[in-house]
């Protein structure tokens, strides 16, 4: 079975890029980049470092959604997904299910040199291709 970047099971969007980042420098240099472009777009996100599983890093959040980025050889999945920590957020799912949909499509078009997934195979292996901006 083939290992490819995790992806956030209930994200209402995924972003794709490439990252040639050769050590912890670079990458946490990319992550403060993904970071300022959105915060840059959607200001009411601020910073956090948090980890929502063995590899999943959460580097943003709002009252509603969060912003989760993973990475495997170089591929690099950006995830905005509700909020869903604690029971306060319950109330909201509906809102923030809401919120993170409208938002989508300006998500999405932060990163000119995305990459769409445009098919798995049977072995786990995944395929992509350049989003045309």
């Amino acid at each position: 079975m083939g290992r490819g970047v995790m992806t956030v099971t209930d994200a209402i969007s995924i972003v794709y890029v490439t990252s040639d980042c050769d050590n912890d420098l670079d990458w946490y240099d990319f992550i403060e980049d993904v970071r300022s472009i959105i915060e840059h777009r959607f200001p009411s996100f601020v910073r956090v470092d948090k980890w929502d599983g063995r590899e999943e890093r959460r580097i943003l959040e709002n009252n509603l959604a969060r912003v989760v980025i993973c990475e495997y050889c170089g591929l690099v999945s950006i995830n905005l997904a509700v909020r869903e920590d604690g029971d306060y957020y319950i109330d909201r799912q509906p809102l923030a299910e809401h919120w993170c949909r409208q938002i989508a499509p300006k998500f999405e078009a932060l990163f000119s040199d995305r990459l769409r997934r445009i098919a798995t195979a049977s072995n786990g292996e995944s395929f992509y291709k350049k989003v045309n901006p």
